[in-house]
């Protein structure tokens, strides 16, 4: 839960961090650090598949986690504030919430900064040397179904961000941890994975409902399936679109280059920076790979659909 707390502006180089980690996200160096150690326990669980990056080095953007003082008139519970560069952009009482606003900002910036590669808003997963991209808007299911697939014999790339090198034309991880909003529908992974970085969930299904409605849940992907993370690059074979909607029948359907190419261009989260060539490539990968649209009912017979078809890597 976010909170409305007075104005908290501390002197952020004076503060004592605790612990400071810099990454490294497709060429950006990115500080975090924090005042509560056990909250970059848990950042550095979520982010570990990442590379890191000398922390003496000037960082790209810096974000800090603090441990704010409440007003003690407001009697409220003691809150996190969290920092991008020197901008207070969020205060809430459970830190976790801070993760999720901080993936954003980071979003927003790779999205902002990155010129090499072409982002797409979507999951990636590869199997037997193919890439299967799925770009859908937030609320698609693609997350939820790219774990079905990771848990289906599929290697993990991303379940948000699929990057592309536009030299090679191939696909390469970016190893972010799980997001979802409701990680009940996995029942067997939600209460037995010690991991999970949101709110904590009840034994008892029906008392989770407000918590679902507004919470994200993150897990790291070598948490549910040891060594899922693909090493190395492949090559975009598939493009699917999924759409979810729970009282339809999971159906996949061929996609024309000019359907397919209208679906990409509101998927790609980095077209300024493409320049001229932008079109170009969204032409090849149409080109080059199968494209589908993709009903989403629920995500594991959904992901046994896709893996089944013939004309999917089998």
């Amino acid at each position: 839960m976010f909170v409305s707390t007075p104005d908290y502006h501390p002197d952020l180089d004076a503060l004592p961090w605790l612990a400071s980690t810099c990454y490294n996200f497709l060429g950006r160096h990115v500080l975090m650090r924090s005042t509560s150690a056990e909250f970059m326990i848990r950042v550095h669980q979520l982010l570990r598949s990442f590379p890191t990056c000398n922390p003496y080095d000037e960082p790209d953007l810096t974000f800090s986690f603090v441990i704010a003082s409440p007003d003690p008139k407001a009697q409220l519970h003691p809150s996190y504030a969290l920092y991008r560069n020197q901008e207070l952009i969020g205060l809430a009482q459970d830190y976790w919430h801070l993760f999720r606003l901080m993936e954003w900002q980071l979003d927003i910036f790779l999205s902002e900064t990155v010129e090499g590669y072409l982002l797409l808003h979507a999951g990636a997963v590869t199997r037997s040397g193919a890439g299967i991209i799925l770009p859908a808007s937030s609320g698609s299911g693609k997350s939820s179904l790219t774990l079905a697939l990771l848990l289906q014999n599929c290697s993990y790339l991303s379940d948000e961000l699929a990057v592309i090198d536009p030299a090679t034309f191939k696909l390469r991880a970016f190893p972010k941890p799980f997001s979802l909003k409701n990680p009940l529908i996995f029942p067997n992974l939600a209460y037995s994975a010690k991991t999970w970085f949101g709110a904590e969930l009840s034994s008892k299904p029906e008392q989770n409902n407000s918590q679902i409605e507004k919470a994200v849940w993150y897990v790291h992907p070598d948490d549910l399936k040891p060594q899922s993370i693909e090493p190395g690059t492949v090559p975009v074979r598939y493009v699917i679109f999924p759409r979810y909607d729970p009282a339809a029948t999971p159906q996949l359907q061929p996609l024309s280059q000019t359907q397919a190419m209208r679906k990409l261009l509101e998927n790609v989260v980095n077209f300024s920076k493409l320049g001229q060539g932008g079109l170009q490539l969204l032409g090849r990968l149409t080109q080059e790979a199968k494209c589908f649209s993709l009903t989403v009912n629920g995500p594991e017979t959904t992901a046994q659909l896709v893996l089944s078809q013939e004309t999917i890597v089998g």
